[in-house]
């Protein structure tokens, strides 16, 4: 599984920002990129990030069934698997 720069960039620019539903909503903030969906939002006075890849698309999906994800904080990386 190898996506090129090129569609890289088709995906990144497809990206879609979902906002929360309304204040007395439950719908958390969401960015949608190639069908993963990553939310952000406040609990308990922590920034909490939560990634959704069950929705990612086919291009991204591993041969074993996982999805390729680095994760950052600042510019140190905490997670790649």
């Amino acid at each position: 599984m190898t996506i090129s720069s090129s569609r890289a960039a088709e995906l990144n620019h497809a990206a879609r920002f979902l906002p929360a539903a309304s204040a007395d909503s439950t719908t958390l903030p969401c960015i949608e990129i190639a069908g993963v969906q990553v939310y952000a939002y406040i609990r308990d006075g922590r920034v909490c990030v939560s990634v959704d890849l069950e929705t990612a698309e086919a291009e991204l999906v591993r041969s074993d069934g996982t999805v390729p994800l680095t994760v950052d904080v600042g510019v140190d990386t905490v997670f790649k698997g």
